[in-house]
C-alpha cells in the first residue's frame, strides 16, 4: 500500500508487514514532507507616472502579476524585494528592467524581471487646486521633472470687464504674502499671469499681472463686487517675471527680467477678505481658440 502526502508539514503513518504464514505486525513513523520547489512567477510591463515630489516608489501591484503566477503549495506569495525601489526624473521616458522577489508559504524565494516605463504625472503639488473662473473649460498641471517645476494652465472663452473667464492654479493665502511666477510660454493669443482674488467667482475682486509675451504687460484692478476692471498697461520688454505682493490691503505688483532685479509696477488699496486665492492662471481671447500657457519658478 502507499500513501500520499499533499502539501508542506507531518503526517502520522502506520506501516502493516504481513509474512508468508500470514503473521503481521505494524510501526508507526511520522512523514515530514518538505515544500522545496520555488514559485512560478510572472512580472508585469506597466507605466508609472512620476508625482510632484519628482520621485515614484515601486508597489508590489506595478510589478507583480500575483494572478498570473503560481506555485506547487497552497499560500499567499509574498513579494519581498523590489530593486530598484523607486524611480525618479533622472528616468524619465525610459523603459527600466526591476528585479522583483516573491517568497511563497515555506520561505521558497523565486525572481522575475518587470519591465517599467517611467513618465510625468501632471497632478499639482500639495496644497495647489485648479479652477475655472467662468466657463473656462480648462485644465491645470504641474510637471515635477521640469528645471523649475512648470505648471501648465489652458483656458477657453474670453472676459468682459466685470465678469472673468479663466483658468486657475491657486493655493490660498491667508494675512500677508506674495506670489511670484516666470511666464515661460503664452499660446493662442492669450494672456498668461498671477493673481491674488477674494474669491472664484467671476466677479470677485481681484489683482493681476498679465502678459502675452510681448512688450506690453497688463496690470488690472477690480477693487468692488461685480465692478469694472481698471486696467494699466505697462511697455517692458523682455520682463517675463510678475509679481505680486499683499501687505493688509495694500496690493503691490513689480516685473523683472530675471527674477532678481524688480521693476516697481503699481500699489493699490483694496479691502478684501483675510484669506484669498493666490496663483498663476491662464485667460483666452477667444470661445474657440484654447491659450496654453507654462509657468516655472
Amino acid at each position: 500500500a502507499g500513501t500520499t502526502v499533499s502539501g508542506a508539514g507531518n503526517m502520522t503513518v502506520t506501516l502493516t508487514v504481513t509474512d508468508l504464514n500470514g503473521n503481521e505486525t505494524e510501526c508507526t513513523f511520522t512523514v515530514t514532507k518538505v515544500d522545496q520547489t520555488p514559485p512560478t512567477l510572472v512580472c508585469k510591463n506597466t507605466t508609472v507616472f512620476i508625482g510632484n515630489t519628482g520621485i515614484y516608489a515601486l508597489q508590489a501591484a506595478d510589478v507583480f502579476n500575483a494572478t498570473a503566477s503560481s506555485d506547487n503549495c497552497s499560500g499567499a506569495l509574498t513579494v519581498t524585494n523590489i530593486s530598484p525601489a523607486m524611480v525618479s526624473c533622472a528616468q524619465l521616458n525610459q523603459t527600466i528592467p526591476v528585479t522583483v522577489t516573491v517568497q511563497d508559504g515555506s520561505g521558497n524565494t523565486a525572481t522575475c524581471v518587470a519591465q517599467i516605463n517611467v513618465q510625468e504625472g501632471i497632478a499639482l503639488p500639495t496644497g495647489w487646486n485648479n479652477d475655472n473662473v467662468g466657463n473656462a473649460n480648462g485644465t491645470a498641471g504641474h510637471k515635477a521633472c521640469s528645471l523649475n517645476g512648470s505648471f501648465t494652465v489652458a483656458a477657453t472663452g474670453f472676459s468682459t470687464s466685470s465678469s472673468d473667464v479663466l483658468h486657475f492654479a491657486h493655493r490660498q493665502l491667508c494675512g500677508n504674502g506674495e506670489i511670484i511666477a516666470r511666464v515661460e510660454s503664452d499660446s493662442g493669443g492669450g494672456w498668461a499671469g498671477v493673481m491674488l482674488r477674494e474669491s472664484l467667482l467671476p466677479g470677485s475682486k481681484k489683482v493681476t499681472l498679465k502678459t502675452q509675451l510681448t512688450n506690453n504687460i497688463r496690470r488690472e484692478i477690480r477693487s468692488v463686487t461685480n465692478g469694472a476692471t481698471t486696467n494699466l498697461n505697462l511697455f517692458r520688454p523682455q520682463h517675463t517675471w510678475l509679481r505680486l505682493v499683499r501687505n493688509g490691503s495694500t496690493f503691490t505688483g513689480y516685473t523683472s527680467t530675471n527674477g532678481t532685479n524688480w521693476s516697481f509696477a503699481f500699489s493699490a488699496t483694496i479691502s478684501m477678505t483675510g484669506c484669498i486665492y493666490a496663483g498663476v492662471f491662464a485667460e483666452s481671447i477667444n470661445v474657440n481658440v484654447t491659450t496654453n500657457a507654462s509657468f516655472d519658478n
